[in-house]
């Protein structure tokens, strides 16, 4: 996966986030560099900052739609995803 915007998450970092270019557009903003530093909820009740954008990527079956999708350090030394 290509960095478009921003920096890798640091495994140990609770909260670091990685969005791909598909949720930028979601949240209406046109250039990947518009998002990094900005808040967002990541799984319930988690709140992280966006430290980096990867270009597009089929998360699921290329029959389905590419989907906006998080990953985020947990602060434990492993990453986890989730949709946006």
């Amino acid at each position: 996966m290509k960095l478009q915007a921003g920096r890798n998450i640091q495994m140990e970092v609770r909260g670091e986030v990685i969005i791909k270019e598909t949720a930028v557009r979601s949240f209406s903003y046109v250039d990947p560099s518009q998002v990094i530093g900005l808040p967002i909820d990541v799984t319930w009740r988690k709140e992280g900052t966006v430290v980096g954008v990867i270009e597009v990527f089929h998360f699921e079956s290329i029959r389905h739609k590419i989907s906006p999708v998080a990953l985020y350090g947990r602060g434990d030394g492993n990453p986890s995803f989730t949709g946006v």
